[in-house]
This record gives structure tokens, sequence and C-alpha cells, in this order.
């Protein structure tokens, strides 16, 4: 009797088990100021990126998908479209520094990658945009442009909206050091979208629906190739919306193959993407169900990644007033079922903390620190492991740790490098426990804080990781023991000694 209580406990924690890789992305909106920024002025901004990066990074999250093109207007200067209104509150208006820029920067300091999420054929809201130099879409090209309950949309069915997205999309993968790009909006916006001037010239008597289905999906295969062939290892995906196509469950839904000819499986099969995060933003127990619509989307991936969205802004109550444990459910379903990773929409719901979620992710769901997927399809080659590990006593009485690359791995320089700690040998480097420091982003004058070290054996390891998260074989060890003597606390560093005087700065050394 009592055996199947212990089976039921031990089922529980394989379910809930943290995996060693695993994309942690959050959304960070732009558009309406929702997320960042949330005041003018290039040196406010820069502490708030900084801010937001260190909370996250604290969490343990490694991916933020951030709005750098949310309706016409952008996050970095171009030659093409404006600057975005949200950050100083003028379209167009120079913020006196490169956002984007220095987000990515901050983000790779800290071990984080970061994609441009990138609204497609959404430009505005509305009205007019104001004149601005570069000219808003809209006022330049308004023959591209249709005016839809509102809002303003490039249109698919005219050759030269792609030729115009893919001139802009090609200056912003050139022109950044980004992981990659997440695509959103990329479909019409509903079955009565009025482009009939444009099918009678372009349709070429085909079905309309197919007709602006092909629209979509050679825009998709055109942009993937050529980003492909500029970046082999860039990642390139999308946010299509939750639900594929209706079915008797779904008829009252929003389908996106049926209204918005947007056929998400057709570009996984072809491979034209490398991951895609739906956008499952309903709860588990009513239809359509989470874990349901998550299921169908990875039985038709083809092998690409699928990272599960999860709508976190539905535990407010001007929306679902969901119950946090919907969160942790959802990111059980995610792991059980077997997506690549989690996508928490959006940002400001982990700001605020709304009914616990932050504490809930690092704390709980997110405890360990997480790898990032290697895309198998991309370059697969492993770097060399590093060389010679040296730990030194620093004057503040922590761990100060060094390595070298070997020379024949010099023109494949790794992209971050993880440090692990363990008591016991081997240093199993699959378990996220021994995970001390995770995707560092420099060889030298990493700092281990002497309390990090457990009383006992400890032994450390280093490991390399590629542009495509690669991880490469385990270095040689270094041994280091932590112990009591004397009322002194003495740490060994292989064969050296040191002693730790809590009363002075000064350390003695010897053999």
């Amino acid at each position: 009797m009592k055996i199947i209580p212990f089976i039921l406990i031990l089922f529980s924690l394989i379910i809930n088990a943290q995996p060693k890789n695993e994309v942690r992305a959050v959304w960070i909106a732009t558009a309406y100021n929702l997320d960042w920024p949330t005041s003018h002025g290039a040196y406010n901004q820069k502490i708030e990126i900084r801010n937001i990066l260190d909370s996250l990074k604290r969490a343990h999250f490694n991916t933020i998908y951030l709005q750098v093109r949310a309706r016409g207007d952008l996050l970095y200067p171009s030659s093409i479209e404006p600057f975005a209104k949200s950050l100083t509150g003028k379209l167009g208006k120079n913020p006196g520094y490169d956002p984007l820029k220095y987000f990515i920067q901050q983000s790779h300091k800290r071990g984080l990658e970061l994609y441009a999420w990138w609204n497609v054929y959404k430009v505005f809201g509305k009205g007019l945009p104001e004149k601005t130099k570069p000219g808003h879409v809209v006022l330049a090209h308004p023959e591209l442009c249709k005016y839809y309950k509102n809002e303003w949309w490039l249109d698919p069915g005219n050759p030269k909206s792609n030729e115009y997205l893919m001139k802009l999309v090609i200056e912003l993968v050139t022109k950044y050091n980004l992981d990659g790009i997440n695509l959103d909006y990329m479909r019409y916006p509903d079955k009565d979208f009025d482009d009939d001037s444009t099918y009678r010239i372009y349709g070429k008597g085909k079905n309309k629906d197919e007709w602006r289905r092909e629209n979509i999906n050679k825009f998709v295969t055109e942009l993937y190739d050529k980003i492909i062939s500029i970046k082999p290892n860039f990642k390139i995906g999308s946010s299509p919306l939750g639900i594929y196509k209706n079915d008797d469950s779904t008829s009252a839904l929003f389908g996106a193959y049926n209204r918005a000819s947007q056929d998400s499986k057709e570009w996984l099969l072809v491979k034209k993407q490398d991951y895609i995060s739906p956008q499952i933003f309903w709860n588990i127990d009513s239809l359509p169900k989470y874990d349901i619509l998550l299921k169908e989307w990875i039985s038709h991936s083809n092998g690409r990644h699928v990272i599960a969205g999860v709508a976190a802004y539905k535990l407010l109550p001007e929306f679902k007033n969901w119950k946090i444990t919907e969160i942790s459910d959802q990111i059980d379903s995610i792991r059980k079922i077997g997506a690549k990773g989690i996508s928490i929409y959006r940002l400001a719901i982990l700001r605020n903390n709304v009914k616990g979620i932050y504490q809930l992710l690092k704390d709980d769901k997110f405890k360990y620190p997480a790898g990032i997927p290697t895309y198998n399809w991309k370059d697969t080659s492993k770097p060399s492991p590093p060389q010679n590990i040296k730990i030194n006593l620093n004057e503040n009485q922590n761990l100060s740790v060094e390595w070298e690359l070997p020379k024949s791995n010099f023109k494949k320089t790794p992209r971050y490098f993880n440090i692990y700690l363990s008591n016991k040998l081997p240093v199993d480097i699959s378990n996220v426990k021994n995970f001390h420091r995770f995707r560092v982003d420099k060889q030298k004058a990493i700092i281990i804080y002497k309390d990090d070290l457990s009383f006992g054996s400890n032994y450390l390891t280093v490991t390399s990781l590629s542009s495509n998260n690669v991880e490469s074989k385990k270095s040689k060890y270094v041994f280091i023991r932590k112990k009591k003597l004397l009322g002194l606390t003495v740490i060994q560093i292989n064969s050296k000694l040191y002693y730790l005087n809590d009363r002075q700065l000064s350390i003695k050394d010897f053999y």
C-alpha cells in the first residue's frame, strides 16, 4: 500500500524535472510602451534595459523576443523606416543612441540570446502617421497599403510589398549581431480584407484563399533562403496564431488557415522555419485545451523546434483572471509533451510579479539555469574544450577563474562558456544542479564566491559553446577543498592551500 504513493511522487518529480536545455523566452512589447521603454531619454532607458536583463538573468531566462518593428517604426536607425514613437513620444525622432544595439550588447554580456520580434504586415493603427524622414510606409508607399478596421496593413498580394519587406529585413540582419528573428502578423487580418483589386491583377484565376496563402508562403520561403545564405546559423521563426485550422471544437474561434491565410504547417513541412512559437493562449481545462493544441503543433513540426507560448497576461483580472497554478500547470505540460521551450507573454507581467509569477519561475519552475537547444540542421561541429584552467584567490577572498583556448580552435572562437561545480567525480554536466555559471561571455576574471563552495571536496570544470549552442567536452577538472582548520576557513586548490582570515584581507599562501 505504501508503494503506490511513492511511485506517484516519483512520477511527479520526473514530469516536473527541469531539462538541461530549453528555451526560456520572454516577449518585450514596445508598441504603445507596453513593456519598454517606460521613460524617455537615453540615460534612463539604458538603466531600464540593464535592470530588465539583470532581473531576467536572475530568474534564469535565456532568450529575449524584443519588439523592434511594431507598427512600421523601428527600434534602430534605418534608411527605410523611421524611429519608433515609443522611444521619444514622437515618430521618427532620434533617441540619441541605438536602442537595439545596446539591447544586443547587454543581452550577450549576460549570456542571453536576443531575437528581433518583427511585425510583418500590420504597419499602423488609426488615422495617418506623422511626416518623417525616412517616411512611414503608409505615406511613402501608399500603393502597398490597405486600411482595414482602423488599422493599416501592407497588402501581401502585391509583390512589391514583399520586395519592400525583404529589403527591410536584410538591412536588419546584416547590420546587427542578432541571434534570430521572430516574425509576427505574418498573415492577412481576416477573410474580408479588401484586396479585390490586387487579386484581379495578380490572382491569375486561382482560388482566392489559395492565392492568399501562396502569397504568404512565397515570402516565408524567399526570406528564409535569403537570410540563411547570409548567416547560416541565424534562427528564423514566427509566432503563428494558436489555432491552425478550425474544427468542431474551435469553430467559433479565429483559425489561422481558414481566416488569416496563415499556413504555418506548410512552412514547417518545407523547412522554411527553424522554430515556431504558436500563440496557444488558452487554458488547460476548457476547450480548446492547451495541451491538445500543443501536441498538435509538435506532431506537425517536422523536426523543427516548438517554443510554446504562455499567456501570462491572462493572470490579470481585466483579462481572464487566471490562477497562478494555470501557469505552473502549463509549464509542466510543455515539458511533459516535449516542446523545446517556453515563451512568456509578456515582460510587464513578470516585472509586476502578478500573482507571484516572477517568484514562481525564479524559485521553482526555472530554479536552475538552462542551456539553449542546438538546431541540428545547422552547424553542429563541436568546439574544443577550454584548457589550462587557473583558479586563484583574489583580494576579496573569492576565487578568480581563468582559462585558455586551444590554438587549434583559434579560428572558431567559442561564443560562450559554461562552468560546472560538483562535490563528486566525474562531474555530471547533464545534471542541472551542477550548473554554476552558464553562458559566460568571457574567459577570465570569472568570480566564484567562497560561499558558493560546499565544505569538503569540490570539482570545477568548464565547457565551450558554439554559436549554435553545441557544447564541447569537459575540460580537465580543478580540485577545490573547503574546510575549517583552527577556526579558520582553508581553501585547497589542487595542491595549493589558502587561509581565509575573516578579520583581515591578507592571504597566506604556501605549499
